[in-house]
């Protein structure tokens, strides 16, 4: 009986077997099978003669941050970061710049790991490395792969270099005596009427210290929309952007098209308040701070850091720091009051509510043409400034 059950059975095996064979070979000789197959081996040639045009084609096909919630979940699984809207903007912008690079990238470990150490840091620490050469080497050093090095080569190429920290040119632009005291005193009166509007006047932390602690950070006080109405002071802080990037060259492709993304007074109460950690403003153009009120006792200071090099930029009541967006920055703990004004110029609309708004990274890219100080690059009239540009110090006609 077990004799018979185990002829049927291993017969059984063979009809499935012979019935398995003839179904592949039916699929593999339909005419699905074959256009499937010739339609990858398209693919495959279109990569390899046309990566960079393949790639794009590609990313237009995935989804973005803007389109599917189920990445900024990833991201806040992965990083612990909590996405908000315009934090893909460095992902766009390689993305666009660099296509193929990025796309590759995604299906590396070493190159996914070195983006992490860059934008993100390395053990929590948070705020990214101040290099990308350390950057490299906390992640695979000598050993890296092809992959992660054209990444980097093309992260600081002409296109990349711009979806990144800043490491070229001068770093900061100070103006002594910046604004006058009727300035500073209705930037004072803006904010004592905002400070009132419900959801403004309130505290907001970033950045994080060596160790991964996250900094205390300022009250804020949003001074939009009430700063539109005081006309003047926007277009002296505009001459002063302008003159800015014309004096330290830096690449600012139409300068007219960038409006006021924010203008706030932030506010740090001293004591124990251990200022703001390394980051930098994702999204905006050009960053403007403005000293109200120093710390009586020195302390609060904003810094700079270009490739691990960090430049001190005191500032005494009316001077005027002007920096890129994307230059990382820090202020240092602040052991008694300090106030100052930060304004923010970026690609977006311009903001007419009490906050700091974000906008889909892909719409907030700068332009690929370089800007070039010509007739237009003059600042308003009204006064001097004394400016220091790297060790140099000199005056300006505003």
């Amino acid at each position: 009986m077990r004799t018979d059950e185990a002829k049927f059975a291993r017969s059984a095996r063979e009809r499935i077997r012979e019935n398995d064979a003839v179904d592949v070979c039916d699929i593999l000789n339909s005419r699905f099978c074959r256009g499937f197959c010739a339609l990858v081996a398209i693919l495959i040639t279109f990569m390899v003669a046309a990566p960079a045009t393949a790639t794009s084609v590609a990313w237009w096909c995935l989804p973005t941050f803007d389109s599917s919630d189920s990445l900024k979940g990833l991201v806040s699984l992965t990083t612990g970061v909590i996405y908000q809207a315009g934090d893909d903007w460095a992902f766009e912008c390689m993305k666009e710049r660099c296509p193929a690079e990025s796309f590759f990238c995604l299906l590396d470990q070493d190159c996914r790991s070195f983006v992490m150490a860059l934008y993100v840091g390395v053990e929590g620490t948070g705020g990214g490395l101040c290099s990308r050469d350390l950057a490299l080497d906390a992640t695979c050093g000598s050993t890296c792969s092809r992959t992660t090095q054209a990444f980097r080569r093309c992260l600081e190429g002409p296109a990349g270099r711009q979806c990144t920290f800043t490491t070229d040119a001068e770093p900061v632009v100070v103006h002594r005596n910046a604004l006058d005291e009727a300035a500073l005193t209705q930037i004072e009166q803006i904010a004592r009427e905002e400070m009132h509007t419900p959801g403004n006047h309130i505290h907001r932390s970033f950045g994080s210290d060596a160790v991964g602690n996250k900094t205390t950070g300022h009250i804020v006080t949003w001074l939009t929309p009430s700063i539109h109405s005081r006309e003047g002071l926007v277009r002296r802080l505009r001459s002063l952007a302008r003159v800015s990037a014309t004096t330290a060259q830096w690449s600012v492709s139409e300068f007219d098209a960038l409006t006021m993304r924010c203008a706030e007074m932030l506010e740090y109460d001293g004591g124990n308040s251990t200022g703001l950690g390394w980051h930098w403003d994702v999204g905006s153009t050009i960053t403007m701070v403005t000293m109200l009120q120093p710390a009586s006792d020195g302390s609060g200071e904003l810094q700079l850091s270009t490739n691990c090099t960090v430049q001190r930029v005191p500032l005494r009541r009316g001077d005027m720091a002007v920096y890129r967006s994307r230059h990382r920055h820090r202020v240092t703990t602040t052991t008694s009051p300090r106030r100052v004004l930060a304004v923010e110029w970026w690609r977006g609309e311009r903001t007419d509510t009490p906050h700091r708004p974000g906008w889909p990274g892909s719409l907030l890219q700068e332009p690929l043409t370089s800007w070039s100080s010509d007739s237009d690059g003059n600042v308003e009239a009204g006064g001097t400034s004394t400016v220091t540009n790297g060790a140099e110090e000199y005056e300006v006609e505003l």
